[in-house]
């Protein structure tokens, strides 16, 4: 059985809200990761396998609310900064799970509901993959959405879900 969680800018909090639409609420997530910790733990205690839903990634991954923020944009696509700042805290995430500190955890899942075809998507995925596999290549990835996965320069094993 899979439990999907929402990871929207919760791992250090003031880390990863900087400079977003959430730096003046930082600090309603100054627990957030220690709650997610606690979840996964509980959940692998009951024998849930977790996946790590990346929900809110910067800039969000398509222009619905439920990316983020209300701003209507996809600007995860189209602003590098944003897509560094998603791939580290999809490696925060990989270390977690690699170090034991994440338990629980049976998948990442690297962004969520991404608009169809973005420009830089493929190319983005390709850069997440690779980063989470550099940290551990056994932790299994997902992608959602209508991707053209022929289209996905992937050298490891990976695992997507349509």
């Amino acid at each position: 059985m899979l439990k999907s969680i929402k990871l929207t800018h919760v791992l250090n909090y003031r880390q990863w809200c900087n400079d977003t639409p959430f730096a003046e609420v930082a600090s309603v997530y100054v627990n957030a990761w220690a709650a997610v910790r606690d979840l996964t733990r509980r959940a692998k205690d009951w024998g849930i396998g977790v996946l790590v839903d990346f929900h809110g990634v910067y800039g969000g991954a398509n222009d619905q609310e439920h990316s983020g923020t209300t701003t209507k944009r996809a600007e995860l696509w189209t602003n590098g900064r944003n897509q560094e700042r998603a791939i580290d805290a999809l490696r925060f995430i990989a270390e977690e799970v690699k170090s034991g500190s994440l338990t629980g955890v049976v998948g990442i899942q690297l962004c969520n509901e991404a608009v169809h075809n973005a420009n830089g998507m493929y190319q983005w995925y390709d850069l997440a993959i690779k980063a989470i596999g550099r940290i551990d290549e056994s932790i299994p990835l997902y992608i959602s959405g209508k991707l053209l996965l022929s289209l996905l320069r992937v050298n490891m094993n990976t695992t997507f879900l349509p």
